[in-house]
């Protein structure tokens, strides 16, 4: 059975044949695609999307699938893909479309490297909405730390989960065989079939929790690593500064009339050294400037923007996850009680 996922004009269907082996069908305006896809293509997915927007959220999911249920797996892959959907730069990232549409093995699709420059011009095309202020990053730093600290306390809670669920499975089978025998007893005693049972669509209210938690562990890891990415664009500006630093060195020793040995062996003039080393220090003057203002556009998407938003949003979830377990959990129980009272009242009425 396929699920259909959309975004505006752009459908796509995915199979699941076999254990780790995704066939993905999708269509926009140019027309229909179809690939396979293993596992291990969504790792390198997510390793690539993560390499090519640092500093950004990136959809997590685990390297590895061994010990998640093949059920849960669909669900896994399924959300995976329609997060990155619903995120519009990810979703037209060459890295995606190629995931997407190109029939070639994934792991072996050759991606260009991007200059700084390039990567920079990029982030202000896509992110030109986000205003560029200077500001401590203090509550980006303490977010993260809250993250990490939460994502222990959940991952702790989830074996507590897990085990809850089983416990639940377990009493649903005992009380269906409990019912079975109350309804014969009953059954003798009032002459009549009054029957009480489980109801077929009982949903097992500690498995909703479950699936939540997974979820919110993939979501907070997701983040976290957005914000450890960073990492990447801060060694860029330090290896920049310091080469600025270096041709500036070089340059003010020539401007004072002093040339290294090599230089002398070269036999370049004065002017011709200066006019070399002017052109190299202005162009790492625009690297530097330009690594600047990623970095900026970075810090200030975070701080307004996305960790923000992915707070609300957590709350949000958590409150209508709250309103199923505890739906799950009601009707289930009222359902019983219902049967139960309507079993004493045929019996007290016979």
């Amino acid at each position: 059975m396929d699920t259909e996922l959309s975004q505006e004009n752009i459908k796509i269907s995915l199979s699941i044949p076999e254990r780790e082996l995704y066939i993905i069908k999708s269509e926009d305006s140019n027309g229909p695609y179809e690939v396979e896809r293993k596992y291990k293509d969504l790792i390198i997915l997510k390793r690539n999307l993560s390499n090519h927007w640092p500093g950004c959220y990136v959809p997590f999911i685990p390297d590895s699938i061994v010990h998640i249920e093949e059920s849960d797996i669909r669900k896994l892959v399924e959300n995976y893909i329609i997060k990155i959907i619903s995120i519009a730069f990810l979703y037209r990232s060459v890295e995606f479309q190629y995931f997407l549409k190109d029939d070639r093995d994934y792991s072996k699709i050759p991606f260009d490297i991007e200059s700084i420059i390039d990567m920079s011009e990029r982030y202000q095309k896509v992110f030109s909405h986000v205003t560029i202020t200077d500001f401590d990053d203090e509550y980006i730093t303490d977010s993260e730390s809250n993250f990490e600290s939460n994502l222990s306390k959940m991952q702790n809670f989830s074996t507590i989960c897990r085990q809850n669920s089983s416990n639940y499975e377990n009493y649903a089978r005992e009380l269906s065989m409990l019912f079975d025998n109350m309804n014969k007893v009953g059954k003798i005693l009032i002459d009549q079939e009054e029957v009480v049972t489980l109801r077929e669509e009982c949903i097992n209210p500690y498995k909703i929790i479950q699936d939540w938690l997974n979820n919110e562990i993939y979501e907070v890891q997701g983040m976290i690593n957005a914000i450890k990415s960073r990492e990447k664009i801060v060694k860029l500006r330090i290896k920049a500064e310091y080469q600025l630093n270096e041709y500036q060195a070089s340059y003010d020793k020539v401007a004072s009339g002093k040339k290294s040995l090599m230089q002398k062996l070269k036999g370049q003039s004065e002017e011709e050294i200066k006019s070399h080393l002017l052109e190299i220090l202005m162009e790492c003057k625009h690297e530097v400037e330009m690594i600047r203002i990623t970095e900026k556009i970075i810090n200030n998407r975070l701080a307004k923007l996305e960790i923000p938003f992915f707070k609300k949003t957590r709350s949000f979830h958590f409150n209508k996850i709250m309103k199923a377990f505890l739906s799950a959990h009601n009707d289930e129980f009222s359902s019983i009680i219902t049967q139960s009272k309507r079993m004493l009242y045929v019996h007290n009425n016979k």
